[in-house]
């Protein structure tokens, strides 16, 4: 039963996003994003120098994968006009946040893995050169996340809207995270890869 209504929401959301002014899933730059093929050099670059070759490979995979989601989430705090991701924190539990980042930091949905206590695998800082690759090599995932979340709040007060636009970015969170799914990992990329 939850999961017909997982989908029912799913398909509403969807919809929702058909129905705004931007097309669905930015097509062009999600089938880009896609077809992107990255070298051993831009894995090693991404790890921050510390892994070359397969393990650096392996790592890339991991972080392509996880750090779209830190870059959403800066997105996301950029268009609601929040000061770009601090380190992160257990949010506070108090029902009576006075502010709205308060209320923000409390329902923002961090990435437990890359950008929360549960990382097993890498230390915040990190993720860092990531982003910085990310950026220079996969500028339309910002892209992606600014566009689509522009288009949401372009009619709405702010101050309400903190629920939706999260909600959004779940939305184009999963689009993006397709995407990024289909990206090859080569020693050589090639017009055929």
């Amino acid at each position: 039963m939850s999961n017909v209504l997982l989908m029912s929401c799913a398909a509403l959301l969807a919809f929702n996003f058909c129905a705004g002014a931007t097309p669905i899933s930015d097509s062009v730059e999600l089938s880009n994003l896609a077809k992107t093929c990255l070298l051993d050099s831009e894995c090693e670059e991404m790890t921050g120098g510390i892994l070359t070759k397969f393990y650096a490979m392996w790592m890339c995979r991991y972080l392509v994968r996880e750090v779209h989601s830190v870059i959403g989430l800066q997105e996301l705090r950029s268009v609601l006009g929040f000061i770009p991701i601090v380190p992160w924190k257990r949010p506070s539990e108090d029902k009576n946040n006075t502010t709205l980042v308060a209320y923000y930091e409390q329902k923002e949905p961090v990435d437990t893995y890359v950008h929360g206590p549960r990382n097993d695998l890498l230390f915040e800082k990190n993720v860092a050169p990531a982003i910085k690759v990310m950026d220079k090599r996969l500028p339309m995932v910002r892209t992606i996340y600014r566009r689509y979340l522009e288009d949401r709040l372009s009619h709405r007060k702010i101050n309400e809207d903190v629920d939706f636009m999260i909600a959004q970015y779940e939305v184009i969170h999963g689009l993006v995270n397709d995407a990024t799914e289909k990206i090859k990992f080569r020693g050589k990329c090639s017009d055929d890869s």
